[in-house]
């Protein structure tokens, strides 16, 4: 029985061609600015959530004077009651930031614009990759 010699393996142009050297390389370069942008994006996820906790406790304090205003009394109209409820209502509790009361609704445009962010960054990657 003659032993035959096995036909000498070339390499395939087509993986040696730069096209496929340059798309791999390019994906590489496009893996390696992005993942280091993680972390920005856990920050970011963290700091929702604590905007999320500081709405909620503006919106405990917003219902706080109808709270009050619903506590029984003997009489029909407590002066008393009333002057504890304005003053409440005047003294604004809640979580400020800058001035500003942070609320659910700043929370849900936080979160719109977060998600449409991430979306254009999706579309973007996608047709790179």
């Amino acid at each position: 029985m003659k032993h035959r010699n096995p036909k000498p393996q070339t390499l395939n142009p087509k993986l040696l061609s730069p096209q496929v050297l340059g798309e791999e390389s390019r994906r590489l370069a496009l893996l390696t600015q992005g993942l280091p942008s993680l972390p920005l994006l856990f920050l970011f996820l963290l700091s929702m959530r604590v905007f999320a906790h500081a709405a909620a406790l503006t919106e405990k304090c917003r219902s706080i004077p109808a709270f009050v205003n619903q506590i029984p009394t003997q009489g029909c109209c407590d002066p008393s009651r009333q002057y504890l409820v304005h003053f409440i209502a005047d003294s604004a509790a809640g979580f400020t930031v800058l001035n500003m009361k942070v609320t659910a609704e700043m929370l849900v445009r936080q979160a719109s614009f977060f998600s449409s962010v991430l979306s254009c960054l999706l579309g973007v990657l996608s047709t790179l990759l």
